[in-house]
């Protein structure tokens, strides 16, 4: 029995397939492009796939031309990029095409027979979609991780002190009570803060709301006394709008040195 194809939905299908294929690359490789650029590509890639579906020419030949057609549609869709970007974003829109493609391949074929077809394509279509969330929140990670210096301001009161703090992946300095992440302020930096005698109060651990945070270094065990400020705004990078993180401790340092020259270090899982 021969299957009959509807051109119509072969070319939507291709052309969503192509779209989410090179957005997600996109987001992989951290290139930006329009969604005029984007669209136009999709509607290359699908129009391309039409032609080699009305002209069949083989099994072979249909796999080299659907390989040679992303080159044009990477460089419609980001335009020209160093050969080594344009290498990646072409292999993983590659990859993400050739899941979602034989994932939904799967689903036709078998759904209209076995209902545990069914149940297997919709597993593997799922199983897609979170490995595309799982992409993207590793290039989060990533994009934070790269991350050394990020502005910041801390609200005490009606006081508040406009800072820097440097990125550390390997501080999870943390409340044992509360679980609230730490930041560590160089005691200098807090003149606008606190006032001298509640400089000195907070140096003994003594005053209202201080809690006390053990720390372990390399010098051995020791206690830094922190305190919940009213507001941290944290410049996070890769985001125009500033984050307002809450439930945060912020414990004053009063030993010399310094975090690489910056008056805080911030733990990487406050980005």
């Amino acid at each position: 029995m021969k299957e009959i194809v509807y051109l119509d939905v072969y070319f939507a299908w291709n052309f969503v397939l192509d779209l989410v294929s090179l957005m997600l690359a996109g987001q992989i490789v951290s290139e930006k492009t329009g969604w005029l650029r984007l669209l136009s590509a999709s509607a290359f890639g699908a129009i391309f796939s039409a032609l080699i579906l009305i002209w069949s020419p083989g099994r072979l030949l249909t796999l080299l031309f659907g390989l040679l057609l992303f080159f044009p549609m990477i460089l419609i869709a980001f335009g020209k990029r160093s050969f080594r970007r344009f290498v990646f974003v072409s292999l993983f829109a590659f990859l993400s095409a050739l899941f979602l493609g034989g994932t939904m391949e799967f689903l036709s074929y078998y759904a209209a027979s076995t209902r545990q077809g069914i149940t297997l394509g919709i597993f593997l279509s799922a199983l897609f979609f979170a490995f595309g969330a799982f992409v993207l929140w590793g290039k989060s990670l990533k994009r934070k991780m790269e991350s050394r210096v990020v502005p910041l301001s801390i609200r005490k009161g009606e006081r508040e002190e406009q800072l820097y703090g440097l990125v550390d992946s390997g501080s999870f300095l943390r409340d044992p009570e509360s679980g609230a992440p730490v930041i560590i302020l160089k005691a200098e930096y807090a003149g606008s803060l606190f006032s001298r005698e509640e400089m000195l109060r907070f140096r003994l651990g003594e005053g209202e709301g201080i809690v006390p945070i053990p720390v372990q270094t390399a010098s051995g065990r020791g206690l830094l006394f922190a305190f919940l400020p009213e507001a941290v705004h944290l410049h996070c990078p890769g985001r125009e709008k500033r984050k307002k993180a809450e439930s945060i401790l912020v414990a004053l340092d009063f030993s010399g040195g310094g975090f690489a020259g910056c008056p805080c270090l911030i733990p990487l899982s406050i980005l």
